[in-house]
Protein backbone atom coordinates (compact mmCIF):
# COMPACT_ATOMS: atom_id res chain seq x y z
CA UNK A 1 0.00 0.00 0.00
CA UNK A 2 2.72 2.36 0.80
CA UNK A 3 4.05 2.70 -3.00
CA UNK A 4 0.89 3.81 -3.84
CA UNK A 5 -0.13 6.46 -0.80
CA UNK A 6 0.43 10.10 -1.57
CA UNK A 7 1.97 11.29 1.19
CA UNK A 8 3.86 8.94 4.15
CA UNK A 9 4.51 9.91 7.45
CA UNK A 10 7.36 8.22 9.76
CA UNK A 11 7.16 8.08 13.34
CA UNK A 12 9.41 6.87 16.04
CA UNK A 13 8.87 4.61 19.52
CA UNK A 14 8.48 8.34 21.25
CA UNK A 15 5.69 10.13 18.68
CA UNK A 16 8.09 12.69 17.10
CA UNK A 17 7.92 13.08 13.32
CA UNK A 18 11.14 11.49 11.66
CA UNK A 19 10.87 12.13 7.51
CA UNK A 20 7.17 12.54 5.61
CA UNK A 21 6.45 13.06 2.03
CA UNK A 22 6.78 10.89 -0.76
CA UNK A 23 7.96 7.04 -0.32
CA UNK A 24 11.33 8.28 -2.07
CA UNK A 25 11.53 11.01 0.04
CA UNK A 26 10.81 8.95 3.38
CA UNK A 27 13.73 5.98 2.25
CA UNK A 28 15.86 8.56 1.47
CA UNK A 29 15.78 9.74 5.01
CA UNK A 30 15.56 6.15 6.65
CA UNK A 31 17.65 3.35 5.23
CA UNK A 32 15.99 0.47 6.92
CA UNK A 33 12.21 1.97 5.65
CA UNK A 34 14.32 1.59 2.14
CA UNK A 35 15.71 -2.29 2.82
CA UNK A 36 11.88 -3.00 4.39
CA UNK A 37 9.80 -2.00 1.29
CA UNK A 38 10.30 -3.25 -1.82
CA UNK A 39 9.52 -1.21 -5.11
CA UNK A 40 5.53 -2.32 -5.95
CA UNK A 41 6.71 -3.51 -9.39
CA UNK A 42 9.13 -5.73 -8.07
CA UNK A 43 7.69 -9.32 -8.26
CA UNK A 44 8.30 -11.52 -4.98
CA UNK A 45 9.97 -14.51 -5.19
CA UNK A 46 7.67 -17.87 -4.61
CA UNK A 47 8.69 -21.30 -4.47
CA UNK A 48 6.30 -23.88 -6.13
CA UNK A 49 5.88 -27.53 -5.28
CA UNK A 50 4.03 -29.64 -7.54
CA UNK A 51 0.69 -30.77 -5.68
CA UNK A 52 -0.16 -34.33 -5.64
CA UNK A 53 -3.87 -35.44 -6.16
CA UNK A 54 -6.13 -36.15 -2.62
CA UNK A 55 -7.04 -39.02 -1.55
CA UNK A 56 -9.76 -40.67 -0.34
CA UNK A 57 -10.01 -43.39 2.06
CA UNK A 58 -12.82 -46.29 1.62
CA UNK A 59 -14.92 -46.94 -0.83
CA UNK A 60 -17.47 -44.12 -0.60
CA UNK A 61 -18.37 -41.53 -2.93
CA UNK A 62 -20.64 -37.82 -2.34
CA UNK A 63 -23.43 -39.29 -3.78
CA UNK A 64 -23.18 -42.09 -0.99
CA UNK A 65 -22.61 -39.73 1.87
CA UNK A 66 -24.75 -37.49 0.60
CA UNK A 67 -27.86 -40.25 0.87
CA UNK A 68 -26.23 -41.10 4.16
CA UNK A 69 -27.21 -37.78 5.01
CA UNK A 70 -30.37 -37.43 3.51
CA UNK A 71 -31.74 -41.28 5.18
CA UNK A 72 -30.03 -39.90 8.75
CA UNK A 73 -31.79 -36.51 8.76
CA UNK A 74 -35.13 -36.84 7.03
CA UNK A 75 -38.73 -38.00 8.71
CA UNK A 76 -39.62 -41.56 9.84
CA UNK A 77 -40.89 -43.93 12.28
CA UNK A 78 -37.99 -42.88 14.57
CA UNK A 79 -38.11 -39.47 14.75
CA UNK A 80 -41.93 -39.70 15.38
CA UNK A 81 -41.05 -41.58 18.13
CA UNK A 82 -38.59 -39.19 19.89
CA UNK A 83 -40.90 -36.83 19.12
CA UNK A 84 -43.46 -38.33 20.84
CA UNK A 85 -41.35 -39.13 23.80
CA UNK A 86 -40.42 -35.87 24.47
CA UNK A 87 -44.43 -35.39 26.15
CA UNK A 88 -46.33 -37.47 28.72
CA UNK A 89 -48.01 -40.43 27.01
CA UNK A 90 -51.35 -39.10 28.81
CA UNK A 91 -51.40 -36.19 26.91
CA UNK A 92 -51.11 -38.12 23.54
CA UNK A 93 -53.65 -40.30 24.14
CA UNK A 94 -56.03 -37.48 25.46
CA UNK A 95 -55.33 -35.78 22.29
CA UNK A 96 -55.84 -38.70 20.26
CA UNK A 97 -58.85 -39.70 22.03
CA UNK A 98 -60.23 -36.35 21.97
CA UNK A 99 -59.30 -36.38 17.84
CA UNK A 100 -61.32 -39.94 17.83
CA UNK A 101 -64.66 -38.04 19.20
CA UNK A 102 -64.46 -34.70 17.26
CA UNK A 103 -64.14 -37.20 14.05
CA UNK A 104 -67.07 -39.53 15.19
CA UNK A 105 -69.25 -36.37 15.45
CA UNK A 106 -68.58 -34.63 12.27
CA UNK A 107 -69.51 -38.08 10.47
CA UNK A 108 -72.33 -39.18 12.78
CA UNK A 109 -74.25 -35.71 11.94
CA UNK A 110 -74.62 -36.54 7.78
CA UNK A 111 -75.92 -40.35 9.39
CA UNK A 112 -78.32 -38.26 11.61
CA UNK A 113 -79.61 -36.72 8.87
CA UNK A 114 -79.90 -39.74 6.83
CA UNK A 115 -81.96 -41.24 9.65
CA UNK A 116 -83.98 -37.84 9.67
CA UNK A 117 -85.03 -38.55 6.64
CA UNK A 118 -85.44 -41.21 6.27
CA UNK A 119 -88.70 -41.13 9.45
CA UNK A 120 -89.91 -38.01 8.10
CA UNK A 121 -90.74 -39.62 4.89
CA UNK A 122 -93.23 -42.21 7.43
CA UNK A 123 -94.18 -39.28 9.64
CA UNK A 124 -93.16 -35.87 8.68
CA UNK A 125 -92.33 -33.59 11.51
CA UNK A 126 -92.28 -36.60 13.86
CA UNK A 127 -89.34 -35.53 17.47
CA UNK A 128 -88.58 -32.30 14.69
CA UNK A 129 -87.24 -30.29 17.82
CA UNK A 130 -85.11 -33.17 19.45
CA UNK A 131 -83.76 -34.17 15.95
CA UNK A 132 -82.62 -30.47 15.36
CA UNK A 133 -81.72 -29.87 18.84
CA UNK A 134 -79.26 -33.05 18.71
CA UNK A 135 -77.51 -31.73 15.44
CA UNK A 136 -77.25 -28.61 17.06
CA UNK A 137 -75.71 -30.20 19.50
CA UNK A 138 -73.37 -32.54 17.70
CA UNK A 139 -71.74 -29.29 16.42
CA UNK A 140 -71.67 -27.55 19.53
CA UNK A 141 -69.14 -30.22 21.02
CA UNK A 142 -67.32 -30.65 17.82
CA UNK A 143 -66.32 -26.83 18.03
CA UNK A 144 -65.45 -27.52 22.24
CA UNK A 145 -63.85 -30.55 21.66
CA UNK A 146 -61.61 -28.57 18.80
CA UNK A 147 -60.79 -25.62 21.33
CA UNK A 148 -59.79 -28.79 24.03
CA UNK A 149 -56.98 -30.07 21.32
CA UNK A 150 -56.15 -26.77 20.50
CA UNK A 151 -55.03 -26.15 24.17
CA UNK A 152 -53.65 -29.82 24.70
CA UNK A 153 -51.54 -29.52 21.71
CA UNK A 154 -50.39 -26.00 23.30
CA UNK A 155 -49.05 -27.78 26.08
CA UNK A 156 -47.08 -30.42 24.37
CA UNK A 157 -45.11 -28.43 22.06
CA UNK A 158 -44.48 -25.97 25.06
CA UNK A 159 -42.83 -28.66 26.16
CA UNK A 160 -41.49 -29.99 23.56
CA UNK A 161 -39.55 -26.62 22.48
CA UNK A 162 -38.19 -26.22 26.14
CA UNK A 163 -36.31 -29.53 26.38
CA UNK A 164 -35.18 -28.87 22.61
CA UNK A 165 -34.16 -25.21 23.26
CA UNK A 166 -32.03 -26.83 26.38
CA UNK A 167 -30.80 -28.90 24.50
CA UNK A 168 -29.55 -26.86 21.59
CA UNK A 169 -29.75 -23.32 20.14
CA UNK A 170 -28.07 -23.30 17.07
CA UNK A 171 -30.94 -25.29 14.68
CA UNK A 172 -32.94 -21.91 13.92
CA UNK A 173 -34.72 -23.09 10.79
CA UNK A 174 -35.40 -26.32 12.60
CA UNK A 175 -36.55 -24.65 15.71
CA UNK A 176 -38.61 -22.42 13.68
CA UNK A 177 -40.23 -25.93 11.79
CA UNK A 178 -41.05 -27.53 15.09
CA UNK A 179 -42.26 -24.92 17.31
CA UNK A 180 -44.72 -23.29 14.40
CA UNK A 181 -44.97 -25.85 11.26
CA UNK A 182 -45.30 -29.69 13.19
CA UNK A 183 -47.40 -29.36 16.02
CA UNK A 184 -49.87 -28.04 13.04
CA UNK A 185 -48.88 -30.94 10.79
CA UNK A 186 -49.71 -33.34 13.27
CA UNK A 187 -53.17 -32.06 14.21
CA UNK A 188 -53.80 -31.57 10.59
CA UNK A 189 -52.67 -34.75 9.61
CA UNK A 190 -54.44 -37.01 12.15
CA UNK A 191 -57.72 -35.24 12.03
CA UNK A 192 -57.21 -35.84 8.07
CA UNK A 193 -56.77 -39.55 8.18
CA UNK A 194 -59.36 -40.08 11.03
CA UNK A 195 -62.04 -38.44 8.83
CA UNK A 196 -60.89 -40.93 5.51
CA UNK A 197 -61.20 -43.94 8.16
CA UNK A 198 -64.41 -42.62 9.08
CA UNK A 199 -66.15 -41.66 5.55
CA UNK A 200 -64.60 -45.28 4.15
CA UNK A 201 -66.63 -47.01 6.74
CA UNK A 202 -69.75 -45.00 5.95
CA UNK A 203 -69.05 -45.55 1.76
CA UNK A 204 -68.64 -48.96 2.47
CA UNK A 205 -71.41 -49.81 5.00
CA UNK A 206 -74.23 -48.05 2.31
CA UNK A 207 -72.50 -49.26 -0.98
CA UNK A 208 -70.92 -52.71 -0.13
CA UNK A 209 -69.88 -53.24 -3.46
CA UNK A 210 -67.03 -50.23 -3.11
CA UNK A 211 -65.03 -52.73 -0.79
CA UNK A 212 -63.30 -54.23 -3.23
CA UNK A 213 -61.85 -51.20 -4.58
CA UNK A 214 -60.60 -50.10 -2.23
CA UNK A 215 -57.47 -51.98 -1.73
CA UNK A 216 -56.67 -50.53 -5.39
CA UNK A 217 -57.35 -46.91 -4.41
CA UNK A 218 -55.03 -47.12 -0.87
CA UNK A 219 -52.37 -48.53 -3.01
CA UNK A 220 -52.41 -45.94 -5.67
CA UNK A 221 -52.54 -43.76 -2.30
CA UNK A 222 -50.01 -45.00 -0.58
CA UNK A 223 -47.83 -45.17 -3.60
CA UNK A 224 -48.36 -41.05 -3.99
CA UNK A 225 -47.43 -40.59 -0.76
CA UNK A 226 -44.51 -42.56 -0.41
CA UNK A 227 -43.51 -40.56 -3.91
CA UNK A 228 -43.94 -37.09 -2.78
CA UNK A 229 -42.77 -37.78 0.33
CA UNK A 230 -39.18 -38.76 -0.74
CA UNK A 231 -39.29 -35.96 -3.06
CA UNK A 232 -40.44 -33.74 -0.39
CA UNK A 233 -37.97 -34.44 2.12
CA UNK A 234 -34.44 -33.87 -0.86
CA UNK A 235 -36.35 -30.45 -1.93
CA UNK A 236 -36.62 -29.43 2.02
CA UNK A 237 -33.12 -30.76 2.38
CA UNK A 238 -32.05 -28.57 -0.25
CA UNK A 239 -34.30 -25.71 0.80
CA UNK A 240 -32.35 -25.55 4.06
CA UNK A 241 -28.93 -25.96 2.53
CA UNK A 242 -29.47 -23.46 -0.45
CA UNK A 243 -30.60 -20.39 2.68
CA UNK A 244 -26.90 -20.93 3.77
CA UNK A 245 -25.06 -18.99 1.59
CA UNK A 246 -27.34 -16.39 1.82
CA UNK A 247 -27.45 -16.11 5.47
CA UNK A 248 -23.53 -15.94 5.74
CA UNK A 249 -23.59 -13.20 3.07
CA UNK A 250 -26.00 -10.96 4.70
CA UNK A 251 -23.80 -11.78 7.99
CA UNK A 252 -20.56 -10.69 6.25
CA UNK A 253 -21.89 -7.39 4.47
CA UNK A 254 -23.38 -6.55 7.68
CA UNK A 255 -20.26 -6.81 9.67
CA UNK A 256 -18.19 -5.32 6.54
CA UNK A 257 -20.67 -2.94 6.18
CA UNK A 258 -17.92 0.26 6.26
CA UNK A 259 -14.91 -1.36 4.15
CA UNK A 260 -17.64 -2.45 1.43
CA UNK A 261 -18.49 1.51 0.76
CA UNK A 262 -14.95 2.50 1.18
CA UNK A 263 -13.93 0.85 -1.70
CA UNK A 264 -17.08 1.35 -3.40
CA UNK A 265 -17.88 -2.92 -3.84
CA UNK A 266 -21.61 -2.64 -3.16
CA UNK A 267 -22.49 -3.50 -7.26
CA UNK A 268 -20.16 -6.89 -6.78
CA UNK A 269 -21.86 -7.39 -3.22
CA UNK A 270 -25.69 -6.30 -4.65
CA UNK A 271 -24.94 -9.33 -7.31
CA UNK A 272 -23.76 -11.72 -4.89
CA UNK A 273 -26.71 -10.92 -2.75
CA UNK A 274 -28.89 -11.22 -6.17
CA UNK A 275 -27.34 -14.83 -7.24
CA UNK A 276 -27.67 -16.40 -3.59
CA UNK A 277 -31.73 -15.16 -3.11
CA UNK A 278 -32.05 -16.91 -6.67
CA UNK A 279 -30.53 -20.02 -5.69
CA UNK A 280 -32.65 -20.15 -2.88
CA UNK A 281 -36.19 -19.70 -4.12
CA UNK A 282 -35.30 -22.61 -6.16
CA UNK A 283 -36.01 -25.61 -3.98
CA UNK A 284 -39.05 -23.61 -2.88
CA UNK A 285 -41.24 -23.38 -5.83
CA UNK A 286 -39.72 -26.79 -6.98
CA UNK A 287 -41.55 -27.81 -3.67
CA UNK A 288 -44.29 -25.70 -4.47
CA UNK A 289 -44.76 -27.45 -8.22
CA UNK A 290 -44.64 -31.07 -6.34
CA UNK A 291 -47.44 -30.02 -4.42
CA UNK A 292 -49.44 -28.75 -7.16
CA UNK A 293 -48.74 -31.80 -9.25
CA UNK A 294 -50.07 -33.98 -6.30
CA UNK A 295 -53.50 -32.16 -5.81
CA UNK A 296 -53.87 -32.48 -9.63
CA UNK A 297 -53.45 -36.25 -9.36
CA UNK A 298 -55.51 -36.63 -6.33
CA UNK A 299 -58.32 -35.10 -7.71
CA UNK A 300 -58.29 -37.45 -10.91
CA UNK A 301 -57.52 -40.42 -8.64
CA UNK A 302 -61.02 -39.56 -6.65
CA UNK A 303 -63.05 -38.72 -9.61
CA UNK A 304 -62.07 -42.19 -11.11
CA UNK A 305 -63.56 -43.47 -7.42
CA UNK A 306 -66.47 -41.46 -7.97
CA UNK A 307 -67.46 -42.87 -11.28
CA UNK A 308 -66.70 -45.99 -10.28
CA UNK A 309 -69.48 -45.21 -7.34
CA UNK A 310 -72.13 -44.19 -9.82
CA UNK A 311 -71.74 -47.08 -12.07
CA UNK A 312 -72.25 -49.49 -9.20
CA UNK A 313 -75.25 -47.53 -8.36
CA UNK A 314 -76.51 -47.68 -12.18
CA UNK A 315 -75.83 -51.59 -12.39
CA UNK A 316 -77.56 -52.07 -8.62
CA UNK A 317 -80.79 -50.37 -9.40
CA UNK A 318 -83.28 -50.99 -6.81
CA UNK A 319 -80.84 -52.58 -4.50
CA UNK A 320 -79.37 -49.60 -2.87
CA UNK A 321 -81.71 -46.98 -1.13
CA UNK A 322 -82.12 -43.60 -2.82
CA UNK A 323 -80.77 -42.14 0.69
CA UNK A 324 -77.75 -44.72 1.54
CA UNK A 325 -76.72 -44.10 -2.32
CA UNK A 326 -77.02 -39.89 -1.41
CA UNK A 327 -75.04 -40.34 1.72
CA UNK A 328 -72.45 -42.75 0.00
CA UNK A 329 -71.69 -39.81 -2.73
CA UNK A 330 -71.78 -37.12 -0.10
CA UNK A 331 -69.07 -38.83 1.87
CA UNK A 332 -67.26 -39.68 -1.16
CA UNK A 333 -67.24 -36.40 -2.20
CA UNK A 334 -66.00 -35.04 1.68
CA UNK A 335 -63.12 -38.08 1.20
CA UNK A 336 -61.54 -36.49 -1.84
CA UNK A 337 -61.01 -33.20 0.11
CA UNK A 338 -59.88 -35.61 3.10
CA UNK A 339 -57.69 -37.37 1.06
CA UNK A 340 -55.86 -34.74 -0.14
CA UNK A 341 -55.48 -33.44 3.07
CA UNK A 342 -54.32 -35.98 4.08
CA UNK A 343 -51.69 -36.62 1.55
CA UNK A 344 -50.54 -33.13 1.52
CA UNK A 345 -50.33 -32.69 5.13
CA UNK A 346 -48.60 -35.73 6.04
CA UNK A 347 -45.99 -34.85 3.09
CA UNK A 348 -45.44 -31.75 5.34
CA UNK A 349 -45.40 -33.82 8.50
CA UNK A 350 -42.68 -35.63 7.20
CA UNK A 351 -40.92 -32.78 5.90
CA UNK A 352 -41.22 -31.21 9.78
CA UNK A 353 -40.04 -34.68 11.53
CA UNK A 354 -37.41 -34.05 9.30
CA UNK A 355 -36.21 -31.42 11.98
CA UNK A 356 -36.87 -33.70 14.77
CA UNK A 357 -34.24 -36.13 13.26
CA UNK A 358 -31.32 -33.24 12.49
CA UNK A 359 -31.57 -32.23 16.25
CA UNK A 360 -31.42 -36.03 16.93
CA UNK A 361 -28.55 -36.92 14.80
CA UNK A 362 -26.67 -33.70 16.57
CA UNK A 363 -27.35 -34.49 20.10
CA UNK A 364 -26.40 -38.59 19.54
CA UNK A 365 -23.33 -37.92 17.00
CA UNK A 366 -21.65 -34.49 18.16
CA UNK A 367 -19.44 -34.77 21.30
CA UNK A 368 -20.63 -32.61 24.23
CA UNK A 369 -17.73 -29.66 24.68
CA UNK A 370 -18.21 -29.60 28.25
CA UNK A 371 -16.39 -30.73 31.22
CA UNK A 372 -17.01 -33.23 33.61
CA UNK A 373 -17.42 -30.90 36.57
CA UNK A 374 -19.76 -28.61 34.50
CA UNK A 375 -22.46 -30.88 33.67
CA UNK A 376 -22.92 -31.60 37.57
CA UNK A 377 -24.78 -29.02 38.64
CA UNK A 378 -25.87 -28.28 42.61
CA UNK A 379 -29.02 -29.58 43.65
CA UNK A 380 -31.37 -26.96 45.59
CA UNK A 381 -31.34 -28.95 48.71
CA UNK A 382 -27.83 -29.39 49.18
CA UNK A 383 -27.21 -28.25 52.63
CA UNK A 384 -23.49 -26.34 53.03
CA UNK A 385 -21.52 -23.89 54.55
CA UNK A 386 -18.64 -21.75 54.31
CA UNK A 387 -18.24 -18.16 52.69
CA UNK A 388 -16.75 -17.63 49.09
CA UNK A 389 -13.58 -15.55 49.16
CA UNK A 390 -11.64 -13.86 46.37
CA UNK A 391 -8.28 -13.11 47.02
CA UNK A 392 -5.99 -10.60 44.84
CA UNK A 393 -8.83 -10.92 41.92
CA UNK A 394 -9.01 -8.10 39.08
CA UNK A 395 -11.25 -8.24 36.28
CA UNK A 396 -12.42 -6.27 33.91
CA UNK A 397 -15.47 -6.49 30.95
CA UNK A 398 -15.48 -4.69 27.74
Amino acid sequence: MLPVAEHIIALDSSGTILAQGKLSQVQAHIPKFAAANRPINEAPKFQTYEASPPTFSGNRDHGQIGNEYVAATTGGTKALKYYFDLASWPAWAGFYGSLAIVVCMNTLMNIWVKWWAEDNDKEPFRNLHMRVGIYWLWGILAIEIRFLLHGIMQKVMATTHYKLLRTVLDFSQDLELIDSELPIMLLLACFALFMCLAQLVVVCVNVKYMTAALPIYIGVFWALKAFCTRTSQRLRVMDIESRAPLFSNLMETMTGLVTIRAFGFQNKHREINHHNLCETQKPFYLLLTTQRWLTVTLDLVLAGFAVVLMGIGVGTMGQISPSSMGLALVNTISLGSSVKMLVTYWTGLEVSLGAISRVKHFIEETTSEHLRDETNLIERDCKFQGPIQFNAIWAYYM
